[in-house]
This record gives structure tokens, sequence and C-alpha cells, in this order.
């Protein structure tokens, strides 16, 4: 599905998920803390992100000094400023890729990966092993 998160299936996994997010959420980590904490979980909702078209800051960065004329610059060249970095973050938060500063917030995360959505209420759990065995787990 999404990475190497181990699952017995798609509900398990994504009660994992969900299971990370929210315990970051209430404990109040930014993004960066929740790396620090979910590193397996953060990896596989960075990739989502991406995935899904959110704009980094690099390529933020490059898109615009390529509108204001200075396309010939080579990437390399770029250098990330306050002024620069403030202008990012202005930009709306379901557009970018969250900042490691910014709060942990899930719905980033739930609005750009719809197959997160899928039951993850814990109840696979409670499901017997011969009853996965035989018809397997949706």
């Amino acid at each position: 599905m999404y990475g190497s998160l181990p699952s017995n299936g798609p509900a398990e996994y994504n009660a994992k998920i969900h299971t990370a997010m929210t315990k970051a959420e209430k404990a109040g980590l930014t993004w960066a803390g929740f790396e620090k904490k979910y590193p397996k979980v953060f990896r596989i909702l960075s990739e989502i992100l991406k995935r899904s078209g959110l704009v980094t800051f690099d390529g933020w960065l490059e898109e615009i000094t390529k509108e204001k004329g200075r396309g010939r610059r080579i990437h390399s060249q770029i250098q990330e400023t306050p002024a620069s970095k403030a202008e990012y973050m202005q930009t709306t938060r379901w557009e970018r890729m969250p900042s490691l500063e910014e709060l942990f917030n899930s719905e980033v995360a739930l609005e750009h990966a719809p197959a997160l959505s899928a039951p993850y209420d814990g109840s696979v759990m409670w499901i017997h092993r011969e009853i996965t065995d035989e018809l397997g787990d949706v």
C-alpha cells in the first residue's frame, strides 16, 4: 500500500497510522517531533504528500525564482532566506508540504490520502485469526 509498516491488512495498517497521528496531535508534536517519534509513519505520510503534488520548499523556491526572471540561476545557487521561507509559509497549508516547525496536523495527510480514510477504528483487532485466515482481511 504505502510503505513497510507491518500489518495483517489495510484496516490494521491504517489503524497504526491513525494511532500515531492521534497521539502526535494530542501530544502537540511538531512535524519534526512526529518524525522523531514515529519515523516509519512519517516517511509514509511524507511520501503520500509528495506524490499528491504538494509543493516542497525547494520546488516552490525554484518556481518563484523562474517567475521573477532569474530562471537562469542554477538550483544550487538558490538559497533559503528568512524572507523566502516566510513567503513560502504564507502559501495555503493544503497546497504545500508542511514545515517541520509546524504543529503536526493529520488533516493535511487525510486530505491528500483518501486510502487512509478506510476503516481504522481498530475493529480488525477483534476478528479471530481463523476468520481472517479463511476469508482474508479487507
